[in-house]
């Protein structure tokens, strides 16, 4: 029994590795299609969050049912309790990027605005982040978690620089519009790296017992 319940933790890892890369080519395509502005990309990510939440339901009915039919030790309910933490941070990231692509789809003219540069260096900051989770989480690395955590930072004094040029933007503008949105879309990508830094904290959590707040 303690063979079949190993297996299985050892499948619900690979779920949740499967999950985070399939996010990761939606942060991916995101961030390609904000950068050139390809309206189909961004519908196509807009358009796949039904496959992403069915893989978090699989995963979350896995995590149950081993909680009630076996009887885990404690080093087993860390790894199904960071495990449903996990995904629900990868979930909402694929949310994160919908939103920013449904913005794409409405809006022409934000490559115009002096921010746009800079959000690209910062939506691409934050998918960094994210793609070392990920890689955090699958190897049981504590250290990159870490530096994963630390790199929040950076993200947070990115966003900061950007909200005061689009607020000088938005004052001298009588187009605003562009400057909302992209105004939207910082604050998104602000959040994906929250997640990226929740995903490292469980990650700790996993390996160390101990949960961080790096946010």
């Amino acid at each position: 029994m303690r063979h079949l319940f190993e297996k299985s933790l050892d499948h619900l890892q690979e779920l949740v590795t499967n999950m985070g890369n399939k996010v990761g080519d939606v942060i991916t395509n995101t961030i390609q299609a904000f950068k050139t502005q390809d309206k189909e990309l961004a519908l196509k990510v807009a358009t796949s969050d039904n496959e992403i939440n069915a893989m978090e339901h699989e995963i979350e009915q896995l995590c149950l049912s081993l909680i009630a039919r076996q009887q885990p030790l404690a080093t087993d309910l860390r790894v199904i309790t960071s495990s449903l933490k996990i995904i629900t941070d990868i979930e909402r990231v694929a949310d994160q990027c919908a939103d920013i692509c449904q913005i794409i789809n409405r809006s022409e003219d934000y490559m115009n605005v002096k921010a746009h540069g800079l959000l690209i260096k910062m939506l691409e900051a934050a998918s960094s982040m994210y793609f070392r989770s990920i890689s955090a989480y699958i190897n049981h690395n504590v250290e990159l978690a870490k530096e994963v955590c630390a790199g929040d930072d950076e993200v947070d004094s990115m966003f900061e620089k950007i909200v005061l040029e689009l607020s000088a933007y938005l004052s001298a503008s009588a187009n605003v519009m562009p400057g909302v949105n992209l105004m939207f879309i910082a604050k998104y990508g602000e959040r994906l790296a929250d997640h990226a830094t929740n995903i490292g904290e469980w990650t700790i959590f996993l390996v160390d017992a101990v949960h961080p707040d790096s946010n």
